[in-house]
């Protein structure tokens, strides 16, 4: 997401992020909800999670959660955010006993304007997918569902720490379709060592056999701290391997007659992932619960200090004392001016495979030629093709996309990351 973490500051600007939320009222916008509790940490995981939380504990963050809300809503005396994409992540938000999601549902209906909803999404895990949990989410309207499956390979599985099997995984995305979500997302990830290209198209071809309606491929990525970094287990070393998986899974679903969604991702239905659609089309995100982040046009927010490593039990604290006096629970902050703006969208819009000329001028000439130079120099490799009024990604921009982001970040965000590296 752009721009990244090492930008954010731990200064924050109250009076700015209050001006963009008084601007939301009667605007379009989408909503995440963090729910951090998972039943073990996997090996890979760098997300703010809380591995087997007991039921007090779950308790006292949920009330916490629907404080927020409240809080929130009460900033709109008239016209509310009108919410269109509705996300809940973490974490593994399916483990929420259903009277507690109702409680959640039933604040942010009272909080925002939830007539218009197109999408309602939830991430499960395959180990927790059973039909009274699908059929509970199913209930209070959510439409489409995202399984952390990563691969079908069980040995695999094993090195991530995953708690299910392949048939596992498989008998999920039945109970998914069986439920009548309309839309079922599966994730996999690429780059494990011993992940040869015979499993990896294993893992492609399981997902077409199913009756999954969309997935989405990361390259592996091992974070400071995580448990696969403590095991000495680092990405496919070779550049080249991981773009051979990337181009691979591009091919396997093209052939399958899948719609390219973005430039890891393909669904069955020519569906988008809603969300970052959203957020591509310019549309503020609002983040609820420890852990999320909020988008708005000219600030983005998190709960978590980014600045500083924080243990996820000091962030849970500091959000339970800002939200129970009242206040914004923000632990750090991005400012975007305009051209940080113009640089988030085009980012944005690249990997969804479509960049508007249009986009590419009308701000200070230096910008813009510098913008356009890039533009030319991707058009010369071949990441794009040019059309009357796009620029439209290919396959090696797909694969490429991820550089092709930092040439497009700005200098500052450049520094930012090299501090880090």
């Amino acid at each position: 997401m752009y721009p990244p973490k090492t930008s954010y500051s731990s200064e924050v600007h109250v009076d700015v992020v209050e001006k963009e939320l008084a601007g939301l009222a009667g605007a379009l916008v989408s909503a995440y909800v963090h729910i951090p509790f998972c039943n073990m940490k996997c090996n890979f995981c760098s997300l703010l999670t809380l591995p087997g939380g007991s039921d007090p504990t779950v308790s006292v963050y949920i009330d916490n959660l629907k404080r927020e809300i409240v809080n929130f809503g009460a900033r709109f005396q008239r016209a509310k955010p009108v919410v269109s994409v509705l996300y809940f992540g973490g974490g593994t938000p399916a483990l929420l006993p259903e009277r507690q999601l109702a409680e959640v549902l039933e604040q942010l209906q009272l909080a925002v304007d939830t007539t218009q909803l197109l999408s309602c999404s939830v991430e499960f895990s395959p180990d927790v997918v059973d039909e009274v949990t699908t059929g509970a989410w199913r209930r209070h309207g959510f439409n489409r569902a995202s399984l952390g499956v990563q691969t079908f390979n069980d040995a695999l599985l094993k090195t991530m720490g995953r708690r299910h099997t392949a048939t596992h995984a498989r008998a999920a995305i039945g109970n998914l379709a069986n439920a009548g979500y309309e839309d079922i997302n599966v994730d996999l990830i690429f780059g494990f060592p011993g992940q040869t290209a015979q499993v990896w198209g294993d893992d492609l071809r399981a997902v077409v056999a199913s009756e999954a309606t969309h997935c989405t491929f990361h390259p592996l990525s091992v974070r400071p701290k995580v448990a696969l970094e403590r095991k000495a287990i680092s990405p496919t070393s070779a550049v080249a391997s991981l773009e051979d998986r990337h181009g691979q899974a591009i091919g396997h679903f093209q052939e399958a007659g899948w719609t390219q969604t973005s430039a890891i991702s393909f669904s069955r239905l020519s569906i988008p992932n809603p969300i970052e659609s959203a957020e591509a089309a310019g549309q503020p995100t609002i983040g609820f619960g420890a852990g999320s982040r909020s988008y708005y046009p000219s600030v983005h927010t998190s709960t978590v200090p980014y600045a500083t490593r924080t243990p996820f039990g000091a962030v849970l604290r500091r959000y339970y004392e800002s939200v129970s006096a009242g206040r914004l629970p923000i632990a750090s902050e991005v400012l975007l001016d305009a051209e940080e703006r113009l640089r988030r969208i085009l980012i944005l819009q690249m990997h969804h495979g479509r960049i508007p000329k249009s986009m590419l001028s009308g701000l200070d000439s230096d910008i813009d030629d510098s913008l356009s130079t890039i533009m030319e120099g991707m058009l010369v490799e071949g990441y794009f093709v040019q059309r009357e009024s796009d620029y439209l990604l290919t396959t090696a921009g797909s694969i490429k996309a991820a550089e092709m982001g930092l040439s497009l970040s700005s200098a500052s965000v450049k520094r930012s990351l090299a501090t880090v590296e």
